[in-house]
């Protein structure tokens, strides 16, 4: 069972990125997670660490963004 997408590398500056959500909220039908995981350069660092974005950069927003995502998931019976 899918319990819903997640968006991921998001852009929020951009027209595209919006139009993409809107779609697929909106005219798809698509469960989104209310979680959204942005652009952002330290997540995008931790693979040339090997390390979780938890080890590398526990206080940057995209670690927050994954353990609102964990609590999410956990909150509707992941």
């Amino acid at each position: 069972m899918i319990g819903g997408i997640l968006l991921t590398i998001y852009d929020i500056k951009t027209t595209l990125a919006r139009e993409v959500r809107e779609r697929l909220l909106n005219k798809l039908g698509i469960i989104l997670f209310e979680t959204t995981i942005l652009r952002n350069i330290r997540l995008a660092e931790c693979p040339t660490y090997k390390k979780s974005v938890l080890e590398y950069t526990p206080e940057s927003a995209g670690a927050a963004a994954y353990q609102a995502l964990t609590e999410e998931v956990m909150k509707n019976g992941g």
